[in-house]
């Protein structure tokens, strides 16, 4: 499958690895662990101002706690995961 038309990625769709549910906008994000089949260059948008492959902890590193729980989730081989946040940080309980 082709990834939407923000970046053109083909990838393989994996398991789902987690369900992401953001109590203040009542946003659902249902999360799956893919592998990329091929790359195209990807040009700059208002919605993808930058793609990058990056190393796993790279990746924790670079993105806002709600999104790097879902790539660390993806790795872990106990899921799937449901988690809550407010947008800024995870809610427990």
């Amino acid at each position: 499958m082709t990834v939407g038309f923000y970046t053109s990625e083909t990838i393989a769709s994996g398991h789902l690895t987690g369900v992401y549910k953001n109590m203040r906008t009542g946003v659902l994000s249902l999360v799956f662990r893919c592998a990329a089949l091929a790359h195209t260059e990807t040009t700059p948008s208002a919605e993808t101002p930058e793609v990058m492959w990056l190393p796993f902890t790279d990746a924790l590193s670079c993105v806002h706690p709600v999104y790097a729980i879902r790539i660390a989730d993806a790795f872990r081989p106990d899921g799937p995961f449901v988690r809550l946040h407010d947008g800024d940080r995870l809610l427990v309980g």
